[in-house]
């Protein structure tokens, strides 16, 4: 199931209708949340790849000329949601009647299926084999057949192009820090911390690539990835001052990450509360050398 954001000023309604989705048991599976910049770099490289390995189209202008016709031509939302559907064919009907009623007026719905999928790649015309092409890891993805086309995502950003890129992070260039926010699964919540990630992110003049995972019946988790140069030091102490500035920001807003990198331990971890200290009386008992995960959650 694929659920399209037809208005950004919707954004509240979208995420409080799949909360009432998930609570309900209406669906079952974890709902993955995107923002367009998140599908742009997932979805332009499988369109490039498409048009210079399938149809033969040369040079990078002409190549990046098909690729954005083809992204706006398909409409992707401001925010799209992706969720697998399973169980019988009643089931999976009365779940689909189910998501069209509450995605009414507010997003664009699409079933996808196998059939789907075969027919949309047996069709004569190149526009929807491209989608289905993109698309296809996507689906297989929620039948648990595991893909490293997301790889494409580190490097796009970048201006790195597929199929003259090695896919492995560490022999590029390509630097990356995340935020990862935990919070309730409530429109008004996620709008909140949204409209702060993009503010501080165009501060530092960066992009943020934003899913909102639901991952539970009320909790949203959020991965947001920050693509910078790492060659580039002012760039690279930039993109670390507004990771940092935003955590801090709304830390002080109740909001905390669900994980941190190593370089901001300082942010979870409190000499002070009890809590952590438990947390290290117990790692000096089961790892008195400190052998497991050495300066990570803990101190």
């Amino acid at each position: 199931m694929v659920c399209s954001l037809k208005d950004e000023s919707l954004f509240e309604i979208f995420i409080d209708q799949l909360g009432k989705l998930r609570k309900r048991g209406v669906l079952d599976s974890s709902v993955h949340i995107a923002n367009k910049g998140r599908m742009e770099i997932y979805v332009k490289p499988m369109f490039y790849n498409y048009a210079r390995g399938k149809l033969q189209i040369t040079g990078d202008e002409n190549l990046m000329k098909f690729v954005n016709s083809n992204f706006k031509k398909d409409s992707f939302g401001s925010w799209s949601a992706v969720t697998g559907i399973y169980g019988t064919k009643k089931y999976v009907a009365a779940v689909k009647d189910e998501v069209k009623v509450a995605m009414k007026n507010v997003a664009k719905v699409k079933f996808i299926n196998d059939v789907l999928l075969n027919f949309m790649k047996w069709l004569p015309f190149e526009s929807i084999n491209t989608v289905e092409y993109a698309i296809r890891p996507l689906y297989e993805i929620t039948k648990g057949k595991p893909s490293n086309v997301s790889l494409h995502t580190v490097h796009w950003p970048l201006g790195h192009k597929p199929l003259d890129t090695d896919l492995d992070p560490e022999k590029c260039n390509c630097g990356q820090l995340y935020y990862l926010p935990i919070l309730p699964a409530k429109g008004g919540m996620a709008k909140m911390v949204v409209d702060e990630i993009n503010r501080s992110f165009s501060f530092g003049n960066f992009i943020p690539y934003i899913t909102l995972n639901m991952v539970t019946r009320d909790t949203l988790e959020g991965v947001v990835n920050l693509a910078f140069d790492r060659r580039n030091t002012q760039q690279d102490a930039r993109a670390r001052e507004c990771v940092d500035k935003l955590t801090d920001k709304l830390i002080r807003e109740g909001i905390y990450p669900c994980r941190v990198d190593i370089d901001s331990m300082n942010k979870v971890v409190d000499r002070d509360n009890s809590y952590w200290q438990l947390v290290s009386a117990l790692k000096k008992t089961f790892d008195p050398n400190g052998i497991i995960a050495p300066g990570r959650y803990n101190f």
